[in-house]
């Protein structure tokens, strides 16, 4: 529902808006702590933007708006946007977000879909991170919406910075970046 609250603000600011959602370790559906019940989209942030698209696609207010999820069996995705790609992934799949740029260039050599991502940008870490990644690449770890996370201060002894990271890109290259 907040979801769908803040795409009916943003919709009538722009003349198109894509809702983009990956699966997470958060709302993956599963039979026990680590085994999916089915396979990698099914996943209740999924369906939360497969309802979006439902939405959208019966409203004259929001025919603007594009929701985009990943093919079958995938985790990540990628979309093209003002002449940059931009590749997402939720981030669980490392064990520390050092793990990513690694995690992103084995993409690239199994043509997975984020494999000519000009920016990469991951959730799951909390902490707001901008790094370059091979060649002219980035990648962007956003930080959390909220830090009322006991998990992730009990397991760092951190309480992360909340904000929604927001930046502009052109051809390729970013600008802009705050954190909202």
């Amino acid at each position: 529902r907040v979801a769908l609250e803040g795409i009916k603000l943003l919709a009538p600011l722009t003349p198109s808006l894509i809702y983009a959602a990956v699966p997470s370790n958060h709302g993956s559906v599963r039979v026990s702590a680590k085994s999916p019940e089915n396979h990698v989209l099914d996943d209740y942030g999924i369906e939360i933007a497969e309802q979006i698209r439902d939405v959208a696609s019966n409203s004259e207010k929001l025919s603007n708006v594009r929701v985009t999820i990943p093919q079958p069996y995938h985790e990540s995705l990628s979309l093209e946007t003002n002449g940059t790609v931009l590749g997402m992934a939720h981030g669980h799949q490392v064990n520390s977000p050092d793990g990513l740029g690694k995690w992103w260039a084995g993409q690239s050599h199994g043509r997975m879909p984020m494999a000519e991502a000009d920016i990469a940008l991951f959730g799951h870490w909390h902490s707001l991170r901008v790094q370059q990644s091979g060649d002219a690449r980035w990648l962007f770890v956003s930080p959390a919406q909220e830090n009322g996370s006991s998990w992730f201060t009990n397991k760092t002894g951190e309480r992360s910075v909340t904000g929604m990271l927001s930046f502009t890109t052109s051809k390729g290259v970013w600008d802009n970046l705050r954190v909202l």
